[in-house]
């Protein structure tokens, strides 16, 4: 054998239980459960079934698991399938039998259908179980990330450092049964321990590594993007295209900092993984990977009213207008081709590695789950014909990282820089002038969270815990590092901008009202209904501990 593969497959969402629905809010949710969270779930069971046990590494987010355990979820989400099935049938209605469409409608009665079936059936409207079947079987391994993305190279506090990492690892052990070995760290962003500079203020101090957070809470190993780990620098889709078909690694094959070797982080116990860039572009990239192959079903052009959609990606240069009716026969050739073809890179990349250094490589392939399914459709059926080509061919085998870890010594410990996975690798996607006042708030919010906990030691009674518990909660939700990125990208920036706003308000207002009630010892019965107000709306993390920010 020449080596494993990881696929790392990150599922989140930021929490929008009861803060809209359509275009921006609970329709997410479903969407993603539809189209991706409940077709990996079919995956997975099937593989096992059919005697190639997947061994994915799944992120399940703290957020996502808050959202997927309460009947609020599992009662919209019931009514939004049969919403999809209505608008199917009402289209096949109007449709002649020898219309083009009308067979793509029925594949989306069908879908629908299914999917609905196997929720309510299958699954019995408890995918977390499922999930954690799945993990308890050796399917899967399970994982986490911060209880609410929050961007942890920019917290200005280490309380809510902590508090991230902390009540994500409370999460994952309530609903999977044992603690995450692993975490995906929110846009793979990472900081060393060193000099940090505030971003708004310019204020400067020494801090802990992120390494070291992670280390005292039990994780045992993380992700970073190719260039923070083998000094690369960060490179376009478009000139990694050029390359990958005869050039596999970003460093030379024998080089101490390749992507293909695991290694511990910063002189603690925490292992980090790198992204392979190869066949991180096959698969990422619209433009240059498989999901934008002409054949493929376009994302973006829907039918009015029923929002069903007909069309293929056609060609990546054309407009809506251009796209052609979808074949699911094509579509279905295109997966097998694209899953040959990447079984075949990996191999390669893994023989090449081998070949040079007589070491079998490690291929750490992370993804956004909701590429598979919801941004790509064909995307479960790719995997699963990656998958099974993995085993037939026996070179490189599908791995979970934290199997991985435990078999395998590092190859070194490294020291890596301050980065993420984003544009350029730095910070500026979620930091920079759209979002310096996101950024300015989140800092404002913190400062005010430790004063009150600092104010509030030794006094504290059952008002006061509840005021503080559910101030951490709108802090945590104000920290989710999906705002900033909405913003920057334009993609849902009212939505985003509305909820920052939101939560910054009523975090502030709850200050207030504890403040008032250590000097008085009462509050009012407008004050009391509206943090059962917010109790209500943002039930989430029911046990948070705020002694995070009492911690220096």
């Amino acid at each position: 054998m020449k080596g494993n593969l990881i696929f790392l497959l990150h599922a989140h969402l930021p929490y929008v239980l009861s803060h809209g629905r359509w275009p921006h809010g609970v329709d997410w949710l479903n969407e993603a459960c539809a189209e991706t969270y409940i077709p990996l779930l079919n995956l997975f069971e099937d593989l096992s079934r059919e005697g190639y046990q997947p061994h994915v590494t799944l992120s399940l987010s703290p957020t996502v698991c808050e959202m997927l355990s309460q009947e609020e979820f599992a009662e919209g989400f019931e009514r939004y399938l049969s919403e999809r099935i209505l608008a199917s049938e009402k289209e096949l209605r109007v449709l002649s039998t020898e219309d083009p469409l009308y067979g793509l409608a029925m594949m989306w009665l069908e879908f629908y259908t299914s999917i609905h079936r196997d929720f309510r059936d299958r699954y019995h409207r408890d995918l977390l179980s499922a999930f954690r079947g799945l993990q308890d079987s050796g399917s899967i391994e399970l994982v986490t990330t911060c209880a609410t993305h929050g961007y942890l190279p920019l917290l200005s506090d280490d309380g809510s450092i902590r508090l991230q990492i902390r009540e994500a690892v409370k999460t994952h052990r309530k609903y999977f049964g044992r603690p995450p070995a692993g975490m995906w760290l929110p846009e793979c962003a990472y900081r060393p321990e060193g000099m940090w500079q505030n971003p708004v203020t310019g204020a400067t101090r020494r801090r802990k590594g992120i390494e070291q957070f992670l280390e005292e809470e039990g994780i045992k190993y993380i992700f970073v993007d190719t260039h923070m780990t083998t000094g690369a620098n960060s490179i376009s889709y478009a000139a990694l295209w050029n390359k990958i078909d005869t050039e596999y690694n970003v460093v030379e094959a024998g080089s101490v900092r390749s992507p293909y070797r695991v290694f511990a982080l910063g002189g603690t116990a925490v292992r980090v993984f790198t992204r392979d860039p190869s066949t991180g572009v096959r698969v990422w990239s619209a433009r240059w990977g498989y999901p934008g192959d002409g054949a493929y079903l376009e994302f973006h052009k829907k039918s009015f009213p029923a929002g069903l959609r007909y069309w293929r990606v056609t060609d990546r240069e054309c407009g809506l207008a251009g796209k052609k009716l979808y074949n699911p026969d094509e579509a279905a050739k295109r997966v097998e081709e694209h899953a040959r073809n990447f079984v075949e890179l990996v191999e390669r990349v893994a023989s090449d590695y081998f070949r040079h250094t007589g070491i079998p490589a490690v291929i750490a392939a992370p993804y956004d789950a909701e590429l598979f399914g919801h941004w790509w459709y064909e995307g479960p059926q790719w995997l699963r014909g990656v998958i099974k080509g993995l085993y037939r061919c026996g070179e490189v085998l599908p791995v979970t990282a934290g199997t991985y870890i435990e078999g395998t010594d590092p190859a070194a410990g490294v020291e890596i820089p301050e980065g993420s996975w984003g544009d350029g690798g730095d910070h500026k996607v979620w930091f920079n002038e759209q979002t310096r006042w996101i950024w300015r708030s989140i800092y404002a919010a913190e400062s005010v969270m430790r004063r009150v906990c600092e104010l509030s030691h030794g006094k504290r009674d059952g008002t006061t815990e509840r005021i503080l518990g559910q101030m951490a909660r709108e802090l945590l939700l104000l920290e989710s590092s999906d705002w900033p990125f909405l913003v920057t990208t334009g993609t849902a920036k009212d939505y985003a901008e509305e909820r920052v706003q939101k939560h910054l308000e009523d975090f502030k207002r709850l200050g207030v009202i504890l403040e008032r009630y250590l000097e008085e010892g009462a509050i009012g019965e407008e004050e009391e209904g509206f943090i059962a107000t917010l109790e209500e709306r943002d039930n989430i993390f029911p046990d948070i501990d705020v002694s995070n920010f009492e911690e220096m």
